[in-house]
């Protein structure tokens, strides 16, 4: 468990049930020096710990409860079961039954994550409880309490504030309950007790069932395996990555934009290019072809020829003998910037005027010329967020230079010719010497439609350069970072109902996030319209 720990994830399901259950970390140093820490005072920030470099997190103490000592975990996700926490909590309690009246509390800790960039203790609602009796009077003021201790601004990260809110006081709750059943039963309301259960999901089963044919020839209504299935599942299908590395072969180590608008003054590629194994950077200088490329209209730039117009974009690739020296290479290479205004979110692009096409409209009368007189008027706007595709796979593409000016591309794309043409253009040759090959993907939801080419593209153009094989696979993050992920909206409407219910005009105007260019969101406009 000790990574889970060091790793300090502010919605650790584990971390708050050792704060709140007083757990001791003891650390050892590389001079052999030992300290122990409690786990309340562990955590210092977001993925910080009080952990210093030279120390490891040698051993956990956890301590044994006893008969009037209680503990319990909690935890809100999306689903049931194997998903990440939105808001956990770790509980504890330790009771001095009474004689006569409520028992005493004679201590507790109540531990949240999700609540703060770190797990954290409720300090003062810890203290409150001390000594006061376990009552529905206490754990009213409780409630109270941890409800200003627990307090999220309205811009805090990750969203749903008030729901995390709500979340975090009925764990509390929910535990409190738990603790004055065990105790004091008669003093429980009934229908509180459903507070008290644990749910238990089943085990998850599945049957698929095959008609037999009386006829082996008649294939029809037959349930026919898919033509990898036993590929699949036995870890023999072969995607991008999989493809054993050749001799020569150069990995490349994405050198993105650090800002969402910046003009870039200067590359200076000499650092990175004195590490071992690493050969080459390559960036506008070394295109032989277009730097233009897009689907509806060549508004996108395969390298940063002069402003980076979001943050990752590719200004130039850093080649070496292996992946990771590839990425730190890249991380190396120097360039300055003049940093420029951003327009960031739909609202901040309404207010700029910022628009990348002309308006589709699709009108039948006129909204104007309604009379709404008697009319029921309903208006607001809503937004709808961007998603990420989020393929199992990353953007990979492997390319190999062949005889003379042909390039073999093998890359992960739900569109080889869209792949193969913008390539071309890059390379300066035609179409026909540029052979694109996609076995499979390890998914691509539309996000591999187009939004794989740049990455292909460049690539290329370093295998033509080193007339060597080239190959990249992108990282998670850096994946999310630069390709892009489904429009977020933002729409406005009007509407005139009849008192019976008769809708007698609407007017709505849809706003799609498009990003900094346009790819494909005039047709996806299009769709939602």
């Amino acid at each position: 468990i000790g990574g889970n720990i060091c790793t300090a994830s502010p919605i650790s399901d584990l971390n708050p049930v050792l704060i709140a259950s007083g757990a001791e970390f003891r650390l050892r140093g590389t001079d052999g020096t030992v300290r122990d820490v409690n786990s309340a005072n562990f955590f210092t920030g977001y993925r910080k710990t009080a952990m210093s470099a030279d120390e490891v997190l040698e051993s956990v103490f956890l301590p044994f409860t006893s008969q009037h000592v209680y503990a319990r975990g909690y935890k809100q996700s999306k689903r049931r079961d194997d998903d990440i926490a939105i808001v956990n909590a770790g509980c504890w309690m330790s009771i001095t039954p009474q004689e006569n009246g409520c028992p005493l509390i004679r201590d507790a800790r109540l531990a949240f994550g999700g609540m703060a960039p770190f797990s954290k203790l409720a300090t003062e609602s810890s203290k409150f409880l001390q000594g006061k009796s376990l009552s529905m009077e206490t754990l009213n003021s409780l409630i109270s309490s941890l409800g200003k201790e627990l307090f999220l601004k309205p811009d805090t990260p990750g969203g749903m504030v008030a729901f995390r809110q709500s979340v975090a006081l009925s764990f509390a709750y929910k535990f409190f309950v738990f603790v004055l059943s065990k105790e004091c039963p008669s003093l429980v309301d009934p229908t509180l007790l459903s507070a008290c259960e644990v749910p238990k999901q089943p085990l998850t089963k599945g049957a698929q069932h095959y008609a037999s044919l009386s006829n082996e020839k008649d294939k029809a209504g037959a349930g026919l395996a898919h033509v990898a299935a036993e590929m699949h599942v036995t870890g023999e299908a072969q995607y991008v990555d999989d493809i054993p590395v050749s001799k020569g072969t150069l990995f490349a180590g994405i050198v993105g934009s650090k800002h969402a608008h910046a003009k870039v003054l200067n590359v200076n590629p000499a650092p990175a290019l004195a590490l071992d194994k690493v050969h080459e950077y390559v960036g506008i200088d070394d295109l032989k072809g277009s730097n233009w490329f897009g689907s509806l209209q060549k508004d996108e730039e395969i390298f940063v020829q002069d402003v980076a117009l979001h943050k990752g974009q590719i200004i130039g690739l850093i080649l070496a003998e292996d992946q990771i020296s590839a990425r730190i290479a890249a991380e190396l290479v120097d360039v300055e910037y003049e940093v420029l205004p951003a327009v960031i979110g739909i609202d901040a692009a309404l207010e700029a005027k910022s628009f990348i096409w002309d308006p589709a409209v699709l009108n039948k009368g006129n909204v104007d010329n309604v009379d709404e007189t008697g009319l029921i008027i309903v208006e607001d706007e809503m937004y709808v967020n961007g998603q990420e595709h989020f393929y199992l796979e990353t953007q990979a593409c492997l390319c190999t230079p062949l005889d003379s000016t042909e390039m073999d591309v093998i890359v992960s794309t739900q569109n080889p010719t869209k792949t193969q043409t913008v390539v071309a253009s890059a390379l300066g040759i035609p179409k026909s010497r540029v052979t694109v090959r996609c076995r499979r993907m390890g998914g691509g939801f539309g996000g591999k439609e187009t939004r794989n080419v740049f990455l292909t593209a460049a690539t290329a153009c370093a295998a033509q350069k080193l007339r060597k094989p080239v190959r990249v696979m992108l990282d998670r993050d850096e994946d999310m970072s630069i390709t892009g992920q489904r429009h977020p909206f933002k729409g406005t409407f009007r509407a005139g109902v009849h008192p019976d219910g008769r809708l007698e005009f609407l007017d709505v105007q849809l706003y799609a996030n498009a990003g900094c260019t346009m790819d494909l969101t005039r047709p996806v406009l299009e769709r939602a319209m």
